[in-house]
């Protein structure tokens, strides 16, 4: 009776094709089941104790036990196997199914092959082979007929080229074969008759994952995350990308075409086309999210070394999520800086706050050229420093805070200050300076053979605070040395800055590692943090109130520390060096636009880096307003 009762369940079963691990999950389900319906009655049994003339009522209550026990094992044991990594994953509704099938098939077997001679004699006269209601499956002439069209029923099941497990996400439904073929043919040919694909690799790993079913249709219509999808699409703009970079427009026309009659040959192509068109559109825009558009091949930094950015899983694991335009975007940079001008690009497409059309243009330009370097640059700390080159400005965030904000005078535009990410370790009170050989000969240089063409009372070293070294590090007094013998190719020599006043790097100093010899320091001349154009400097970062940048690098230590306050440092130049318990990640960046206070700024391009990178997406010409 159970075993006629689990054919059924089995037939429908299937008709949903589990992927190459199906023979492997069936395998299990029947040795579980069957080895609970063994156990489970002869301990019945014992533990009733035997007696000869109720023999068959014990076994057939046993049997009753022990097809109930073996069923839930089935259906447990067979729900947490499958959702172990690299097995197939069954459709839920036919879960079940699968489970009672398995236990009833596996219990039928176990009792015919028992090892325990005495479970034949003592069976209950339903499942004895005498029995004319079981001798159908279980005379000597159906036992092996039995298991061949068994094993073959699940061979057949698991076959097929490309059956690959299906996702979670994949709906429980009867999908017809020529939609799951005509996906495959589009993919084979790149839809070059229709419209290029831009991730066609990625299209088919995310088919291929699927056994190419239908991910946007239910009922032969776009479903709910189809529609979800396209709007998400549409909007691209919001995000300072295009929406015809990812079919929109011939996804449109598609969804349009599938409301008119037609026939069911043309509506499955036409279902066909809007799927393979949205998936391969979406895969383009999360990479265009997660990397931006023109470094699409490069990692973003929030992608570790030796696990780049999947799009294709990404992408199954929104389709699976409750909200799936929400679980997509995750794979934007989530810093504050970003997430913070992408919200406000959005609002002003649609409050362009009194502007003319041409201006609202050109400031949505400018957000989006921002948000696509932002990709490329994203920062992956909740602790940093973060320098924002146009704005003139450092800034200390924790957690999405900003906790301090200075003001900066940058490398004026022939000397620009490079973008970069280093860690501040160390910073040291009353620096010497170590004149590099570049300014020493290029700078100090010319004013010593001044000095030596005319004579003068005055020694343009020691009036500033300079002291020369030798190539041994024998310290020289310069009114010795004959300048005009000099030359910048012949140069032995070192020059020091000594602490205090006129130090060039003021009364503090953060060196950090980076290739550029850039470091962030105190200014000789407060007066040039007043200033609103403040590129005046070589390169490197002069900062504004430095002790309080190292009170908060400090942390707890800075107490203990016992800072000197500026007025102190130039009165008292005694050099201290300071090494921070817990690093800090320093970010140098370039962003003309930014939220600051709860208010969208815009600032001067004053490298024109904005310049050449909206020639590079958008071209010389007005493309379309945002």
């Amino acid at each position: 009776m159970c075993t006629t009762a689990a054919v059924p369940a089995v037939m429908a079963d299937f008709r949903i094709r589990a992927g190459k691990h199906f023979l492997t999950d069936n395998v299990v389900g029947y040795a579980l089941s069957a080895t609970v319906g063994l156990v489970v009655p002869r301990l019945h049994r014992v533990s009733s104790g035997y007696d000869a003339a109720n023999a068959p009522a014990q076994d057939f209550t046993g049997s009753l036990i022990g097809c109930a026990v073996g069923a839930a094992t089935g259906v447990v044991v067979l729900h947490f196997y499958q959702k172990l990594p690299g097995t197939g994953i069954s459709a839920v509704p036919g879960l079940s199914q699968n489970g009672y099938a398995y236990a009833y098939g596996g219990l039928q077997l176990a009792r015919r092959w028992s090892p325990w001679p005495e479970w034949q004699p003592n069976a209950p006269a339903l499942l004895r082979p005498s029995s004319p209601k079981s001798s159908l499956f279980f005379s000597p002439t159906m036992q092996l007929p039995f298991v061949l069209l068994t094993f073959a029923l699940l061979s057949l099941s698991a076959a097929g080229p490309d059956a690959g497990p299906i996702s979670a996400s994949v709906p429980a439904q009867v999908v017809p074969a020529a939609a799951t073929e005509r996906i495959r043919a589009l993919l084979a040919d790149t839809l070059a008759k229709v419209s290029p694909l831009a991730q066609s690799q990625q299209s088919r790993m995310f088919y291929r994952r699927r056994a190419y079913v239908p991910a946007w249709s239910v009922a032969q219509q776009p479903s709910q995350s189809a529609r979800a999808a396209l709007a998400l699409l549409a909007r691209a703009e919001d995000f300072g990308l295009l929406p015809s970079l990812y079919h929109v427009g011939a996804l449109q026309a598609v969804a349009d075409s599938l409301t008119q009659p037609q026939a069911v040959v043309r509506q499955t192509a036409q279902l066909a086309r809007y799927d393979v068109l949205l998936t391969d559109g979406l895969l383009t825009f999360a990479v265009h999210l997660r990397r931006g558009r023109l470094r699409a091949f490069t990692p973003s930094p929030l992608e570790k070394a030796g696990v780049p950015f999947a799009p294709a899983a990404w992408l199954a694991r929104a389709l699976a999520a409750p909200d799936f335009a929400q679980a997509l975007l995750q794979c934007q940079p989530q810093q504050r800086e970003y997430q913070q001008l992408q919200q406000a690009l959005a609002r002003w497409r649609r409050h362009p706050v009194g502007v003319d059309a041409a201006q609202r243009s050109r400031r949505a330009r400018q957000m989006a050229v921002t948000l696509e370097r932002w990709r490329w640059e994203a920062i992956p700390d909740a602790d940093y420093v973060l320098v924002n080159l146009p704005a003139y400005q450092l800034e200390v965030v924790r957690h999405g805070r900003v906790l301090q904000t200075h003001r900066l005078v940058i490398g004026r535009p022939a000397n620009p200050t490079p973008t970069l990410s280093s860690r501040l370790t160390s910073f040291t009170i009353a620096p010497e300076w170590r004149v590099p050989r570049r300014i020493a000969t290029g700078q100090i240089l010319p004013y010593l053979h001044a000095s030596a063409h005319t004579p003068s009372e005055h020694d343009f070293l020691a009036d500033n605070n300079y002291r020369l070294f030798d190539a041994h590090g024998h310290e020289l007094r310069g009114a010795d040395v004959d300048w005009s013998a000099v030359t910048a190719q012949n140069f032995p020599y070192t020059i020091r800055q000594s602490p205090g006043c006129g130090n060039l790097l003021g009364n503090v100093i953060f060196p950090f590692a980076n290739p550029y010899g850039v470091y962030l320091n105190d200014g000789p001349d407060p007066q040039r943090f007043e200033q609103a154009y403040r590129a005046l400097g070589r390169s490197c970062l002069q900062l504004q109130h430095p002790v309080q940048l190292a009170t908060y690098l400090l942390g707890p230590d800075a107490a203990r520390a016992n800072l000197p306050t500026e007025a102190q440092c130039e009165m008292e130049p005694r050099p201290r060096h300071f090494f921070l318990k817990r690093p800090v990640a320093l970010h140098v960046r370039y962003a003309t636009c930014a939220v600051v206070g709860g208010r969208l700024r815009f600032y001067e391009d004053v490298y024109g880096q904005d310049k050449r990178l909206n020639q590079q997406l958008y071209g010389s010409g007005i493309t379309r307003a945002f």
